[in-house]
């Protein structure tokens, strides 16, 4: 554990297990091993509660959040059903928030056990830049706390500016596209009418009687002449028009690696599809089927 994030002392105890909070967003790993829990379960079955080391657990006040020992806890259910939801088993309890739990499960699943993939070191380590504290830390502090190389660490630190970058400059070609189509429309703005040409400016025609039916009509002569009044296609602003926004994508996007491109465009289909109406994405899940 990080000498300098100083968890305090674990006080060793008992608790029901239906009271420890098991939440998986706290879990490095990414999925139980299978193999591990039934020789887990055949432990318990056999040996009882103390067959394994005690499961790692804070209290703030009101839940019990499991930071350590998530194959143990899931293992000790079998208990529950042999022997009610009330057995207890042994626990190191800390006093701490869920933060803390993160912190301890991000640290702890890295020391003992089944050894993480190389998906599963990534998660810890976003985890961790999410902490608005430890995203403070220097890359060898981080990668000393998790027990990953600064190597890796440095890597997705980059990935996550690179992705930033162009998430920002997507958000400036929005706006500059906005611009730019309200000032091509004010530029194509067509008047209300137009004067025909053979009349003076000032002037206008003079009504037209026709006789029909032996009857004297008059005839409205204010349109003749006119042209019918038309408005052009919706402008389409091209990448000069979108200003710096683009420029900044397109400056973004050549210096990320193929890793964080495949990110980027993962991420903006993911926005397209929140913003879509709800029949159009029920049209696009359709047709990727």
């Amino acid at each position: 554990m990080d000498d300098e994030y100083d968890f305090g002392l674990p006080e060793p105890t008992e608790l029901g297990m239906n009271l420890v909070h098991s939440d998986k967003a706290l879990w490095a790993r990414m999925q139980y091993d299978d193999e591990r829990l039934r020789d887990y379960e055949r432990r318990y079955k056999e040996d009882g509660v103390n067959a394994l080391p005690p499961v790692t657990v804070f209290f703030d006040g009101q839940t019990y959040w499991l930071a350590d020992g998530f194959h143990r806890a899931q293992a000790a259910y079998v208990l529950q059903r042999v022997e009610g939801p009330g057995v207890k088993m042994p626990v190191l309890l800390y006093n701490g928030s869920e933060r803390d739990a993160r912190l301890f499960a991000c640290s702890a699943n890295t020391k003992h056990g089944l050894s993480l993939t190389n998906a599963e070191k990534r998660r810890i380590i976003h985890r961790l830049l999410d902490d608005a504290e430890v995203e403070q830390w220097a890359s060898n502090r981080i990668a000393t706390f998790a027990n990953v190389s600064a190597y890796l660490v440095a890597q997705v630190r980059h990935e996550r500016l690179s992705l930033e970058n162009m998430k920002i400059a997507l958000t400036r070609i929005r706006e500059d596209t906005q611009t730019a189509l309200t000032r091509i429309r004010d530029e194509a703005t067509i008047p209300d009418s137009e004067t025909p040409a053979d009349i003076p400016s000032g002037e206008t025609k003079k009504p037209l009687s026709v006789l029909r039916g032996g009857q004297s009509y008059t005839m409205n002569t204010a349109n003749i002449g006119k042209r019918p009044q038309t408005r052009p296609p919706a402008p389409v602003p091209s990448p000069t028009d979108c200003g710096a926004g683009y420029r900044g994508l397109m400056t973004a996007w050549n210096s990320a690696t193929e890793q964080e491109q495949r990110v980027f465009l993962i991420t903006i289909r993911a926005c397209l599809i929140d913003e879509m109406p709800a029949s159009e994405d029920a049209s696009t899940a359709e047709e990727s089927d």
